[in-house]
């Protein structure tokens, strides 16, 4: 998931090609969240 926004990122920089999907874009906000979560316990455990 983090590779396939990154890879679009650079399209869009580098290219000047962008394509927003809704569906990507509400999955990586997911994935960012749950690994916000994870980092922040294992902080906490430290």
């Amino acid at each position: 998931m983090l590779d396939s926004a990154h890879q679009q990122r650079n399209l869009a920089e580098y290219e000047d090609f962008l394509e927003v999907d809704s569906v990507q874009v509400e999955a990586l906000c997911q994935t960012v969240t749950r690994l916000i979560a994870d980092v922040e316990r294992l902080l906490a455990q430290g």
